[in-house]
């Protein structure tokens, strides 16, 4: 059970380590288009190109699925149903992200041990481009896996009811966010402020305290 504080901390720092590993991965390739480099760094721009999308398509992806199944280890006694919308919507969102990360990779596949720098910075775009799309599609799936969770936290009175509707919300928010940004409206970054500060909080919370629980009974929606 989620009583159990060790589950509920190692849930909430796989959450904090994911946020970590995607976000300094994410640096680690976007800063390739923010300097410029010479001929001279070929190495230092393959090592820290592909460290950072071994960040976000390995270590990223395994703090992800950790999180996941501690979680689904926990509600799916409590609802099978919630827990199967959860692990799903979840999983494949963590895969997406994971493909989108190796998208990254393509002009290091193209190129090689031959790498020239202008060429590799305009096929990085394409890789950029792919990864965007799948992130996007990913996150938004990921925001439903969220709602199942905070719907699970309502119906099982793990947190005050307060935070579990204000993290329907945010979700909600972040979803709508990711659809904009498919559709070429750059407001993703301020959609996903308040869902990454909630996840922030939830983590946080868990492991200072754990979670309000008042011995459940197990129920169903299936």
């Amino acid at each position: 059970m989620f009583s159990k504080i060790n589950s509920a901390r190692f849930f909430a720092a796989c959450f904090i380590l994911s946020f970590l590993t995607y976000g300094i991965g994410s640096l680690m390739v976007e800063s390739m288009q923010l300097v410029q480099l010479n001929l001279n760094d070929k190495e230092m721009i393959r090592t820290k190109y592909i460290l950072g999308i071994v960040l976000i398509s390995v270590f990223h992806t395994i703090f992800n699925l950790c999180l996941l199944l501690t979680m689904n280890s926990v509600i799916r006694q409590l609802s099978p149903f919630l827990s199967k919308v959860y692990l799903y919507f979840g999983c494949v969102a963590t895969v997406l992200l994971a493909i989108g990360g190796l998208c990254l990779l393509w002009p290091i596949l193209k190129f090689g041990s031959e790498l020239e720098l202008n060429e590799f910075l305009s096929e990085m775009n394409h890789g950029h481009q792919m990864n965007f799309r799948l992130y996007q599609i990913g996150m938004c799936l990921w925001g439903f896996a969220g709602i199942a969770l905070c719907w699970t936290f309502i119906q099982f009175k793990f947190f005050p009811l307060w935070f579990c509707c204000l993290g329907i919300v945010v979700y909600t928010v972040f979803i709508i966010g990711t659809i904009l940004e498919l559709n070429h409206v750059k407001v993703g970054v301020y959609f996903s402020i308040p869902g990454g500060l909630f996840e922030l909080t939830l983590s946080v919370w868990l492991i200072i305290r754990g979670c309000i629980i008042k011995s459940p009974t197990a129920s169903s929606f299936s």
